[in-house]
């Protein structure tokens, strides 16, 4: 992992090709994630890039990047800034950046986003297409609000 950055438009320049599958840029991958921002927040929030770090962090060391449908509990609340009860992600393909070509291979970009545990209890049990509708049925672009309960919550 070179680096972090937010971005509010196009995807960034990359690298020279590094990886040895001529077919994808480096693991094919850029994770997306979406934050509602607070009542005094003007940019991009920075809260959740250390949990995006240990994201990539996690595909870097275990070889084996995040996909459509995939999960993976956290074990903690996704962030140490604030109070939360999403301690856990699911993974998408991102509706909104469609997959580019890059001079070093294709790019798809992942959505991340957060999950309370008894969601991902949900997830592990039935799939993520078990909860995604749910998910996305208010919130077509799965912007994480760190204030939110759990969908499942009667």
């Amino acid at each position: 992992m070179d680096g972090v950055s937010a971005y509010t438009g196009n995807a960034p320049e990359l690298y020279a090709k590094t990886s040895k599958n001529p077919e994808e840029s480096g693991w094919g991958l850029e994770l997306s994630f979406r934050l509602k921002r607070t009542a005094d927040e003007q940019k991009a929030p920075l809260r959740p890039v250390p949990m995006l770090q240990n994201l990539a962090r996690y595909v870097f060391k275990n070889h084996r990047p995040f996909e459509d449908g995939h999960y993976i509990a956290w074990g903690r609340p996704i962030t140490g800034y604030e109070s939360t009860k999403l301690e856990a992600m699911i993974f998408r393909i991102d509706p909104v950046p469609n997959a580019i070509e890059t001079p070093n291979g294709r790019l798809t970009f992942i959505e991340a986003i957060s999950i309370t545990p008894d969601e991902d209890d949900l997830v592990a049990k039935s799939g993520a297409d078990e909860l995604l509708p749910r998910l996305l049925a208010a919130n077509p672009l799965a912007v994480v609000d760190v204030t939110r309960s759990s969908l499942l919550a009667a």
